[in-house]
């Protein structure tokens, strides 16, 4: 079962973070809490993850949105900081995404969340890999 993302019965646009493949698939994965960076941001809540272009090998989907968690603090300083998800993962079907530097926006309409058929649960990450690898991803 498939629902295309609304946010209180609307679309917007949703803010996406770009991350080296292997690393936007742990967090699908839902083994990555903490991305560290650079860089912070005031911005707090729901973010679009997406795997850049960079070759970490051909089993890492790359220039591909993959899911969306929520950012619930960013903690450090000084350019380390580590950003906070909180641990419910969101899985989403994939779509191509050109990565930015930064914070970046991406319309709800191109997010099309995944559920197990016939219910309101999430499918789980292996099922959503099988989808990634059946769709050539």
């Amino acid at each position: 079962m498939v629902c295309v993302w609304r946010r209180n019965g609307e679309m917007r646009d949703m803010k996406a973070l770009s991350l080296h493949p292997y690393y936007a698939t742990l967090i699908a994965a839902g083994e990555k809490h903490i991305e560290y960076r650079s860089w912070s941001t005031p911005y707090r809540g729901l973010l679009l993850i997406c795997a850049s272009q960079y070759n970490d090998g051909p089993q890492f989907p790359r220039g591909y949105a993959l899911c969306i968690v929520n950012l619930v603090h960013i903690t450090g300083g000084n350019r380390k900081y580590a950003w906070h998800f909180d641990p419910e993962v969101v899985p989403i079907a994939p779509f191509p995404v050109k990565g930015k530097i930064h914070l970046f926006d991406v319309p709800d309409e191109k997010i099309t969340v995944l559920y197990e058929t016939g219910t309101d649960h999430f499918i789980d990450f292996d099922t959503a890999y099988s989808l990634w690898i059946d769709e050539g991803i």
